[in-house]
């Protein structure tokens, strides 16, 4: 089975640090595709070091929520939150696709935990935005 993961599609990070909107029209694309495959879709949502301000760290605008598969994490590898290997083994998922924001950090971080947890690896390249634009490739 395969999963896609969402990372960080979060508001203040598209407010503060100014990655493309398009980049939702395109995930929210690519969610569609999930449904339509019946993939496992899992968010998760960057809380940092620093829980300050919890109502910063909302999903973006405009972002389809179509799963309550939810997860934190509070740095870059989002597999540091030990539940997401155990909920992906535990749905016979070994394939996960990794789209979102930062693409040289926490979705490059991502995928690089997923293939240490066994995981095949997909790095949606349309799905993934920057801050250099310069895009790390698995």
């Amino acid at each position: 089975m395969k999963a896609l993961l969402i990372i960080d599609m979060q508001e203040k990070y598209f407010k503060n640090q100014g990655y493309d909107r398009n980049l939702v029209f395109k995930v929210n694309k690519r969610i569609d595709e999930a449904i339509e495959n019946k993939e496992l879709i899992v968010y998760i949502l960057n809380f940092g070091k620093r829980k300050i301000d919890l109502d910063s760290y909302e999903f973006v605008a405009g972002l389809k929520v179509e799963s309550e598969l939810i997860l934190s994490k509070t740095s870059p590898d989002a597999f540091t939150n030990p539940n997401l290997a155990t909920l992906l083994k535990g749905k016979n998922v070994d394939e996960v696709e990794v789209v979102g924001i930062d693409g040289n950090v926490c979705v490059y971080k991502t995928a690089l935990g997923a293939k240490k947890n066994g995981f095949k690896v997909v790095y949606n390249e349309d799905c993934v935005d920057t801050k250099s634009k310069k895009k790390k490739l698995i």
